[in-house]
């Protein structure tokens, strides 16, 4: 009975390995090597039950990994590329703190425009992270009587 519900939905039936990838093959997958330094946290994070740091430790993930695309782009002389790595440059040795953070805030939507690395769904989820990882890291973005408290599924949910 519920096989069929794929072909009324017209859904694409996702196989295990798709629904549900292993930690470890997270770690595996991870080119760039300080990106693969946060997913081993994250992942460490995770399997010792602390999801805020999981969960932190992921967007952490993103964004190196993000960086290191841009240092691909600019391989390829990607002007964009090379203007935004020269801007987070700037802003880094500048220990420019709030504009740091809009360029981190800013990485979802670059992602997808202009340099299409990513599609509409993924910017999205990559949003929700990031807005995930402020509540898990800023106990100021949360009521005080009732702190964020990030559970196992949702830490899951962003390490996929």
């Amino acid at each position: 009975m519920y096989a069929n519900i794929h072909k009324i939905m017209y859904i694409k039936p996702l196989s295990m390995y798709e629904a549900f990838i292993d930690l470890d093959e997270l770690i595996a997958r991870c080119r760039d090597k300080q990106a693969k330094q946060f997913i081993k946290e994250a992942v460490a994070c995770y399997k010792a039950g602390a999801y805020r740091s999981c969960i932190v430790a992921t967007w952490n993930a993103v964004v190196f990994d993000f960086l290191h695309k841009l240092r691909e782009l600019k391989l390829l002389e990607d002007k964009e590329a090379l203007n935004l790595l020269d801007q987070f440059e700037k802003l880094s040795s500048e220990k420019k703190v709030k504009e740091l953070w809009q360029f981190e805030s800013d990485i979802p939507k670059k992602s997808l425009k202009p340099f299409e690395l990513i599609s509409i769904v993924e910017m999205s989820d990559i949003e929700r992270l990031f807005e995930d990882r402020s509540r898990c890291a800023h106990p100021s973005m949360t009521s005080l009587e009732e702190p964020f408290e990030a559970t196992a599924e949702l830490a899951r949910y962003h390490l996929r």
